[in-house]
This record gives structure tokens, sequence and C-alpha cells, in this order.
């Protein structure tokens, strides 16, 4: 359900602001455009080329700016390209691409009565809550979790998970009783059963 909005909030298609690639919204932007009291929040136009000039970059590169020597001129550079842009449809794009960055799943507003034990079902998407898992339990970084492979990390999930007593993996008797319905299920099914055990059946 919630698959679409993971996928875009990890995957952000990218977005060209005032001529500049941004970065991924993340929280470090978040922090320097409310450090600045950035106008672009508000909706001014007259704060874009802050807005943006944080967010084309990453947490390190915005520690380390003020000390570019060249950092004026580059400033002088790119204002020049970007002064004949269309400043609303500037602004229109930032403030379409902070609230994109922001997306967040929607909560549920299910009361459930205190000291409840009842188990709800999750509502983090099944991947997320696997590569999260992968990097608690694992101690893979955030990209080792995404390249890791899908089919190993759900069977050592489901195998950590069995341990826990969470869950339970088919173990060889459930398949081979699965596997004698589903013949008798393919054959005639419970008459079938019964004609065979009269001797009228095949055998």
């Amino acid at each position: 359900m919630h698959e679409p909005a993971l996928a875009r909030a990890a995957m952000p298609a990218p977005t060209v602001c005032l001529g500049m690639l941004l970065r991924p919204y993340s929280l470090g932007h978040e922090l320097w455009l409310l450090r600045e009291n950035c106008a672009a929040l508000r909706g001014a136009a007259e704060g874009l080329s802050t807005a943006v000039l944080i967010c084309c970059q990453s947490w390190d590169q915005l520690a380390t700016m003020r000390g570019d020597r060249l950092l004026s001129l580059k400033l002088w550079l790119w204002r020049r390209r970007a002064r004949k842009l269309d400043a609303t449809v500037e602004l229109a794009k930032f403030l379409s691409y902070r609230n994109a960055g922001l997306d967040e799943f929607p909560l549920s507003q299910v009361i459930r009565p205190t000291g409840s034990d009842a188990r709800r079902l999750p509502g983090a998407p099944f991947i997320l809550r696997l590569q999260q898992w992968l990097m608690q339990d694992l101690g893979l970084g955030e990209s080792a979790a995404w390249d890791y492979p899908v089919g190993l990390a759900k069977m050592r999930w489901a195998t950590h998970w069995e341990e826990q007593g969470g869950l339970n993996v088919q173990n060889a008797h459930e398949a081979e009783q699965d596997a004698h319905v589903a013949y008798w299920e393919a054959n005639g099914g419970p008459e079938a059963m019964r004609a065979l055990a009269n001797g009228k059946g095949k055998s």
C-alpha cells in the first residue's frame, strides 16, 4: 500500500532549480533552512537562491562552504546564469521538491483500548522493515542494506523471527502433508480417498 511513497522517498526524481541539480531533500537541508530562516519556506522568491544553494550540497559541503575562497565568484556566475529564469516557476519547483521530500506514512486513526494485547498488522512497507532489520541486526550500512539480495534477506529475516517465536517456517513434515492434500484435491478429493479405502479406486 505504501510502497509507492517509499520508492519516491528512497529514489526521488531529480530536481533542477535555478539551473542547479538539488540533492535528495535531507534532514540537514531542513535544519540549515530553518537556521537561516529562509524566506523560501514562507513562499518568498527572494529566499530561493539561498534555499537552492543549501539543497544542492551535502552536510559536509555545507560545513566547509564558507571556507571556499572562490565562493563569491561562483555565486556571482551562478546568479548571472539564473537571472533570466522565471522566479515564480522556480520557487514552485523548489516548494514541490521540499514537500515531496517531507512526505511520510499516514498514521492509523484506529484507537486501541488501553492494555489491549491484540496483535496489529504493521503498516510500514515490508521492504523497509526488512532493510532496517538488515541494518540493525546484521550491522549493514544504508547502501549495503539496499544492495543485499532480497531473497536471502527474506530467508534470514524468517529464520530470525522463527527463532524468536514470531512465525513458523514450513518444515519437512508440513510440506509432505501439503503435497499429500494437493495430490488428493487434484485426483477427486475426499470421494476418491473414500473409494480407495473401500477398494474401488485407483491405487
